[in-house]
């Protein structure tokens, strides 16, 4: 019987998500492309996220399982990504869910320009910054273009997927976009997204890692002071704020970009959001 190399991997990463992990799954196995393998990652989940992959492993051969010590979403989707088989990498969280005909038209779209990356959402034209986020799951990577790269996802709380996203946009020989709403994403209390605090670095160190991968690119020098002050000033204690402020100027300064327009901007809205928290706290 002859080996049928699946369309998509898509590679799930999950962590104590019982709430939503079945919404989840069954977006992805009712897919209107049968042509798939979903690659789970449990990352030692302590809730009943085990118990219902088995649940789903047991109803759909073309669910694995992948078990591991928790060591966050970054190293489960290097898990995944290093048994995948799919001629496209699909990356979802495990609290989203996809609409159903979104892997079949996107790999669609993909295989009809000769793209090595297919995007769902684009903000704006321009450069790769201004037209993608950083992030992962409302993409398709081709699986060939990603392992000629050697690009794997960082081992960060937050911000783990900016590199492989944003490199794989700056190295693409062409991106595709198709408009359509396609994924719900959802923001939840306990997710990566509200803890910031405890790592208050991590950003930058995803844009360091970045910069040695794709250097001065377009758009880069615009972007940089965009991101980190965005992170900056979600950060909700002083001291995390401080800190990450203090080595995001000196990363500016080490690279002569801290002097543009957008640096200055983003500079002076810090200092007015200072004062008005000195304000309030008085």
């Amino acid at each position: 019987m002859r080996h049928v190399i699946p369309k998509v991997s898509v590679i799930i990463p999950v962590y104590n998500v019982e709430a939503y992990l079945r919404q989840c799954l069954d977006s992805v196995v009712n897919q209107t492309l049968h042509e798939i393998e979903i690659i789970c990652i449990d990352d030692g989940s302590t809730d009943g996220s085990a118990a219902i992959l088995e649940e789903y492993v047991a109803k759909d051969s073309r669910i694995k399982v992948l078990t591991q010590a928790n060591s966050g979403a970054g190293a489960a989707r290097n898990a995944g990504l290093a048994v995948a088989k799919g001629e496209w990498l699909s990356f979802l969280d495990a609290d989203d869910e996809f609409a159903p005909a979104m892997l079949s038209e996107m790999v669609d779209a993909g295989e009809q320009g000769g793209a090595d990356v297919v995007a769902c959402t684009m903000e704006n034209d321009g450069d790769i910054f201004r037209r993608w986020r950083g992030w992962a799951w409302d993409k398709i990577f081709r699986r060939d273009f990603i392992l000629s790269q050697k690009l794997e996802f960082q081992n960060l709380p937050v911000s783990n997927d900016l590199f492989f996203t944003y490199s794989a946009l700056a190295l693409s020989s062409k991106t595709i976009a198709v408009a359509k709403g396609y994924v719900l994403h959802r923001k939840r209390a306990g997710s990566v997204e509200t803890t910031r605090d405890r790592s208050p670095l991590a950003p930058l160190e995803a844009v360091k890692v970045l910069y040695a991968k794709i250097g001065l690119i377009d758009g880069f020098a615009r972007w940089v002071p965009e991101f980190l002050f965005w992170h900056i000033n979600r950060l909700k204690t002083i001291d995390a704020s401080d800190l990450l402020y203090r080595e995001t100027k000196s990363f500016g300064e080490a690279l002569g970009i801290r002097a543009t327009a957008k640096w200055r901007l983003e500079e002076v809205k810090r200092i007015v959001k200072k004062c008005l928290r000195k304000v309030v706290r008085k």
